[in-house]
C-alpha cells in the first residue's frame, strides 16, 4: 500500500507528511505556530526596524518569512513586502554591498511600477525628481536583466500576491519591451531624465546605489505604504554556500553589517539566516546593539502543538496526535518521541514521521495501526539518513564510539591514536554541531577530564545495535531543574544548560519521559 493510500485509510483528507519545505505548503497558515518573538520580527510598519533571525536548517526560518509575506497581501497591510532570496549575481561580486543594493533597487522599482500600472493617477502626486528616479531605475536596474532574472524580480514583489502571474503575462517576455510598456502604463514614458542622474545610476559605487535605494523607499511611502520590508532568505542555498557557513556569511556580510542601509528611513531588513553563520557574522561586525538579533528555537510544547495542528489540518480535526496511528500496545508515546528526536527541527519531525509510516506501509498485509517494531525501524532509518546528510564524512568515526558521552582519553583508545591526534579529531567535529563540550568528568587524584557528548541522539541511534528503548534509557537523561534532555552516559554531571547537578540514579531517562501514562 502506498503512503498516501494508508493515510487516507487512517482518516486523512490529504497527506500531512508530503512536504517539509514551507514554500510548498499551501496550508501553512492552518498549523503555523508563531515563536514568542514573531510579532517583534513582524514589527510595526509605522516604526520599521531591522532584525536578524538565526535558526538551524529546517528550524522554521522560511515559514516565518512566508507568514510575513501573507500578511502583506491583506487589504489592510501597511507595508510593501519584497523578498530577496536570489544571489546568483552577487556570488560573482563577492557579496559587494553595492551589488546587494542594486538588487534591492530592482525589486523596489518593479513594486513601484506595478502599483502605478494599477493606479497611474498616483504618478501625478510624485515630484518630477521622483518620476525621474523611477524611470532611470527602471531603465538601468530592471531593463538590463535577463529574462530569468526579470522573472525572479517579479516574484520577489510579494505584495502582488496572486496577481504576480497576471502581471507576468502582461509584462513578461522581452525585458526591455516589457519595461517600456510598463513605464507607459505607469505614466512615466514622457519623463525626461537629467544627464547627472543617469550617470549616477551607472556608477558602481555603494554611495550611488544607496542613494537610489533610499529614494525609491521614500517614493514607495508616498504611494501609500508606511514602510518597505525586505525579507532576506536562502543565503546558504547557493552552490558555494550550501555546505560552508563562512562562505554564506561572507556573501551577506557587507549588507547585514552596513548600518546606513539597515537604518534607511522607512525600510526594515529582516534576515532569516542559518544559525551556523552566527559566529562568523558576530566576529566580523554584526551589531546586535543596533539590530535586533534573535535565535529561533522551539520548545517541546511548541513542537508538539505544531505536529498536532498539522495532523488535525489534514484530517478535518479527527487526528491530533501521532499516537492515534500507533498500536495502543506500544509502550512509548510516539508523538513525544518524534518531538524529542526532531532535535528542535520541525522539518526533521515531519520527515521522521514519514519514515515511520513508510516502514509500516512496506510490510505485506500491514495492520491498520503502526506496530512498535515499525515505529522503531522508521526512527532508526531516519536517524541513519539524517546522520549521513549532516555529518557524512564523520559518520564512520562516530559509529566507533559506543557511548553518547566520552573523554579524549577514551576516544584516543577507540581510534588508537595519540591524545593530540584525537583532540584534533574532536575539534573538527564540534563546528559541525555533532559534538559539544559537556564540562568535565571527575578524575580522582588527578586533573578532571574534559567531557564531550553527541549533540544529536540520532547519531547514537544510527550506529547503535541497541533497541530504541535501550538507547532512550541509557544515553539520555532529563535535568529536573530546566527539563532539558542531556545526551550522556555519566553517573553524574553538571547540566550544560542550567548548571544543576544531574545524577543518573535519580534523573528520569528519556525513555521514562516518553513512556505513556498508564492512566
Amino acid at each position: 500500500m502506498s503512503i498516501e493510500s494508508y493515510l487516507q485509510k487512517a482518516g486523512f483528507a490529504g497527506d500531512p507528511l508530503a512536504h517539509t519545505n514551507a514554500e510548498q505548503e499551501e496550508r501553512l497558515g492552518d498549523y503555523f505556530v508563531p515563536p514568542p518573538y514573531f510579532q517583534s520580527v513582524l514589527g510595526d510598519p509605522a516604526t520599521p526596524k531591522s532584525n536578524v533571525v538565526f535558526a538551524p536548517r529546517g528550524g522554521g526560518k522560511t515559514a516565518q518569512r512566508l507568514m510575513i509575506e501573507r500578511e502583506a497581501v491583506e487589504p489592510d497591510a501597511r507595508y510593501l513586502c519584497l523578498t530577496y532570496d536570489s544571489f546568483a549575481s552577487i556570488v560573482g561580486r563577492g557579496g559587494d554591498l553595492a551589488a546587494h543594493q542594486v538588487e534591492l533597487c530592482r525589486i523596489v522599482t518593479l513594486a513601484i511600477l506595478s502599483h502605478l500600472e494599477n493606479d497611474s493617477v498616483d504618478a501625478f502626486f510624485l515630484t518630477d525628481h521622483d518620476r525621474q528616479i523611477v524611470k532611470v531605475a527602471a531603465q538601468q536596474f530592471v531593463g538590463v536583466l535577463g529574462l530569468g532574472e526579470y522573472k525572479d524580480a517579479v516574484d520577489a514583489v510579494k505584495t502582488l500576491g496572486d496577481k504576480a502571474g497576471e502581471f507576468w503575462k502582461k509584462y513578461g517576455g522581452p525585458v526591455a519591451a516589457g519595461v517600456a510598456l510598463l513605464m507607459k502604463k505607469a505614466g512615466l514614458d514622457d519623463v525626461n531624465i537629467s544627464v547627472s542622474l543617469e550617470q549616477q545610476a551607472q556608477d558602481s559605487k555603494a554611495a550611488s546605489s544607496y542613494y537610489f535605494l533610499s529614494q525609491l523607499v521614500e517614493i514607495a511611502k508616498k504611494l501609500g505604504w508606511d514602510a518597505v520590508y525586505f525579507l532576506i532568505d536562502k543565503v546558504d542555498e547557493t552552490p558555494s554556500t550550501t555546505n560552508n557557513a563562512e562562505a554564506a556569511g561572507k556573501l551577506i556580510l557587507e549588507l547585514v553589517t552596513d548600518l546606513t542601509t539597515l537604518e534607511t528611513p522607512g525600510a526594515a531588513f529582516k534576515f532569516f539566516l542559518w544559525d551556523q553563520m552566527e559566529d562568523y557574522l558576530r566576529t566580523n561586525g554584526l551589531r546586535g546593539d543596533r539590530v535586533e538579533v534573535v535565535n529561533l528555537g522551539w520548545t517541546v510544547d511548541e513542537l508538539s502543538e505544531m505536529l498536532s495542528r498539522r495532523l488535525a489540518a489534514f484530517s478535518n480535526g479527527k487526528i491530533t496526535s501521532f499516537n492515534q496511528l500507533v498500536d495502543n500496545e506500544a509502550p512509548l508515546d510516539a508523538h513525544k518521541v518524534l518531538v524529542y528526536l526532531s532535535h528542535g527541527s520541525p522539518r526533521d519531525m515531519i520527515r521522521m514521521a514519514r519514515s515511520i509510516v513508510k516502514e509500516h506501509t512496506r510490510m505485506p498485509n500491514e495492520a491498520a495501526a503502526i506496530s512498535p517494531f515499525n515505529l522503531a525501524r522508521g526512527i532508526v532509518e531516519f536517524s541513519k539518513e539524517s546522520t549521513l546528510e549532516k555529518f557524512g564524512r564523520f559518520q564512520s568515526d562516530f559509529s566507533r564510539i559506543a557511548n553518547s558521552s566520552f573523554t579524549l582519553t577514551e576516544a584516543a583508545g577507540v581510534f588508537k591514536i595519540s591524545t593530540t591526534g584525537v583532540t584534533n579529531k574532536v575539534n573538527a567535529w564540534i563546528p559541525t554541531g555533532a559534538v559539544k563540550p559537556l564540562g568535565t568528568r571527575p578524575n580522582p587524584g588527578a586533573k578532571p577530564l574534559n567531557l564531550y557528548g553527541f549533540a544529536d541522539l540520532r547519531i547514537v541511534i544510527a550506529s547503535s545495535s541497541d533497541r530504541i528503548g535501550d538507547v532512550l534509557a541509557t544515553h539520555a537523561v532529563e535535568c529536573a531543574n530546566c527539563l532539558n534532555i542531556i545526551y550522556a552516559n555519566e553517573a553524574e554531571l553538571d547540566c550544560p544548560y542550567c548548571g544543576s547537578k544531574v545524577a543518573r540514579e535519580t534523573a528520569r531517562s528519556l525513555l521514562e519521559v516518553c513512556t505513556l501514562s498508564s492512566s
